[in-house]
Formats: structure tokens, C-alpha cells, sequence
């Protein structure tokens, strides 16, 4: 009992004095935190965000998405009706037509607006020159020296040149024209003839016997006559060549003049 008056003597005293100034102080600091946190508008703005600006200037959130394309309508048939789809005829483009250049399906091939060309067309075409077959120079064209023949054993004169290949190689037109002839020559054995244009005639001998081509005949650079024989009896001495021979106007001219290796 004397320990319960003492403390509340001890309070007492406490309050009488500076004590009470104290407690006051604590209440109204409570108070005042209290408040505070009731009314401050920095606890009612933690999940609120302001909007800026007017309502029409927020951002569609489907813009930029790709849209589904729009299903094609078919039409709707009547009841009882079949439903037949339209059919669209497709354009239809022809390839040009192309013919062979040796009319026999064979070999390069040439334009069709080239086919039923005149004579002074297909001569004022662009005309290029080659080689009637390939080999080595046997005998040169020698139209006033006189060159020995192995076949007469004699000294002559030479008027085309001699192309030194294998029997049964391929025989080509050295330019374009048209076969003016062919025949069995008693000397020169199987001989094509070619008007070449311009007055320009080309002379194939030696030929074996049965050329690919006739008289009348439309050739290009390149397109096969026929190959290479052994019919020639003035020059079967030489071995396996070709005879070729050109004449210009009729006079004769060295092939060398229009193939560089023939000269």
C-alpha cells in the first residue's frame, strides 16, 4: 500500500510540475499527425494518373493492327436456282514462229518474217561468212602459179582450195543464198552449187553422193549441205578434203578473201 501512495505521489508531483506540459504536447503532436494523413491529397493520388490534354487526342489501342481482308461476296442464288460461276476468258499470246533454217526440222533457225522474203531482201540482210567445214589449208586457191597435183602428177593451176578433213564430216553453206544445183560432176564428183547473192556463187565438190539439199533450195550461213566424199577423180590423189570454189560476176575469186583461215 505504501508503494501504490508513493507512485501516485510521484504522478502527482509529475503533473503539478512540468509534466503536464509535456503530455499536452504528445496529444497535440498525435493529433496533429492524425490529421494529416486524412487530408493530405498525396494518399489519394498514388493510383491516380491524370489525363492531359482532350478526350479525342487518346490513341485508338487498334491502331497499327493489321486488319482481316474483307471477305469476297459471293452472289446468292434465287431458291431453287444453280449457282454458276462467272468465267473470265484469259488473253491467249502466241509465241513468234520459228522456222529451221534448213528446212528440214534440223540445225539453227531463222525468223519466220524472214519466210517469203524476196531475192533483194535476203540479200540486204546483214550476211556473215565462215568456214564450209573445219580443217587445215591442203591446197590454196593459185589461179596463175602453178600448184603439183599428187592425182595427175602434173603442175596446175588451182581455182578454189582444198580443205583437208575426215570423210563424212559435215558440209555448211559459207553464207546465205539459194542451191542453184546439184549434180554428179565426172571430174569434181558430187558438186553443190549456191548463188550466195550479190553476185557472189560458192561451188562445193567432193561431196559424198547424195547431199542433203536440191536445186531451189533457201540456205543461211551455217545450214548443212551435205559432207565430205572421196567422189572427185581429178583430186582423189590429195586424200579427204573438200573442193570449194567462189566466183564473183563469174570471174573467179580466192576464198580467202571472205574467210580469214582459207587464205
Amino acid at each position: 500500500m505504501e508503494g501504490k501512495k508513493t507512485l501516485s505521489k510521484l504522478f502527482e508531483s509529475f503533473i503539478g510540475g512540468r509534466g503536464f506540459y509535456i503530455v499536452l504536447f504528445a496529444c497535440v503532436a498525435v493529433i496533429g499527425v492524425s490529421a494529416w494523413l486524412v487530408f493530405s491529397p498525396v494518399a489519394g493520388e498514388r493510383d491516380y494518373v491524370p489525363v492531359s490534354g482532350p478526350l479525342e487526342d487518346i490513341t485508338d489501342p487498334t491502331e497499327g493492327l493489321s486488319q482481316p481482308p474483307a471477305q469476297e461476296q459471293l452472289p446468292v442464288s434465287a431458291p431453287g436456282e444453280a449457282f454458276v460461276p462467272e468465267v473470265v476468258p484469259r488473253e491467249i499470246v502466241k509465241e513468234p514462229e520459228v522456222l529451221p533454217a534448213d528446212g528440214k526440222g534440223d540445225g539453227d533457225t531463222v525468223p519466220a518474217s524472214a519466210r517469203g522474203e524476196t531475192e533483194e531482201e535476203r540479200a540486204a540482210r546483214p550476211r556473215s561468212f565462215e568456214a564450209p567445214v573445219s580443217g587445215r589449208l591442203l591446197n590454196p586457191y593459185s589461179p596463175e602459179d602453178l600448184i603439183y597435183s599428187k592425182t595427175m602428177a602434173d603442175w596446175r593451176t588451182h581455182d578454189g582450195v582444198d580443205i583437208a578433213c575426215r570423210l563424212g564430216d559435215l558440209v555448211a553453206a559459207m553464207t546465205g543464198g539459194t542451191v542453184l544445183s546439184v549434180e554428179a560432176d565426172d571430174l569434181m564428183g558430187t558438186t553443190v552449187t549456191i548463188d550466195h547473192g550479190q553476185g557472189l556463187v560458192g561451188t562445193y565438190a567432193n561431196l559424198a553422193a547424195e547431199p542433203v539439199v536440191k536445186a531451189g533450195d533457201a540456205v543461211d550461213a551455217g545450214s548443212v549441205i551435205g559432207s565430205v566424199g572421196d567422189t572427185a577423180l581429178l583430186e582423189i590423189g590429195e586424200g579427204t578434203h573438200l573442193h570449194f570454189a567462189l566466183a564473183l560476176d563469174g570471174v573467179s575469186v580466192n576464198p580467202g578473201d571472205y574467210v580469214e583461215s582459207l587464205k
